[in-house]
């Protein structure tokens, strides 16, 4: 792997997503690229409701988001580039950075939930960067998970004729 686009979206584990791609560049010496994604529901009300102070409203928390991209990439010795975008779906600026850097590998966080597909597969978004994407993802899911957790998905990934040449990308 020499490309791995790190997805980052504020929360609380950004952190592991950013430890387990620092660990796996600390193997191959990839290039890292973070992308943070930023989006508040104040953008749904100001399209109904309309506040004056809108922009100001959205640049702080951008600025807020960048504070926290800054404080966690500092930690780490490792360069990379990283850039955010604003947008309820998210995915699809995804998709198109992983394409333009020809990105290897998406190492994204999954949600939380109780079942174990919802661990995989949070959100909608979720399944349509699956979908789209030109590339293996690994969806952290908040458990420290190493390969070995891997190899589950990509062995139903092989066995579906339409993702075989998506699982294929890992080995």
């Amino acid at each position: 792997m020499d490309n791995i686009l790190v997805v980052l979206d504020g929360s609380d584990r950004d952190q592991l997503v950013m430890e387990q791609a620092v660990a796996l560049t600390s193997h191959n010496q990839a290039k890292l690229r973070v992308l943070m994604t930023v989006y508040d529901q104040i953008e749904e009300m100001h399209k109904y409701i309309g506040f004056d102070n809108y922009r100001d409203i959205k640049q702080a928390l951008l600025d807020e988001a960048e504070t926290h991209l800054r404080l966690l990439t500092d930690r780490y010795k490792v360069h990379f580039s990283s850039n955010m975008v604003w947008g309820k779906r998210w995915n699809k600026s995804v998709v198109d950075t992983a394409n333009s850097m020809q990105a290897d590998l998406i190492i994204k966080v999954a949600g939380d939930r109780q079942s174990g597909i919802a661990k995989l597969f949070h959100t909608p978004e979720d399944w349509h960067l699956l979908r789209d994407a030109s590339c293996p993802i690994w969806m952290v899911n908040g458990e420290g998970q190493g390969l070995e957790k891997w190899l589950p998905l990509w062995v139903h990934l092989m066995k579906a004729e339409s993702m075989a040449c998506l699982a294929r990308k890992l080995f």
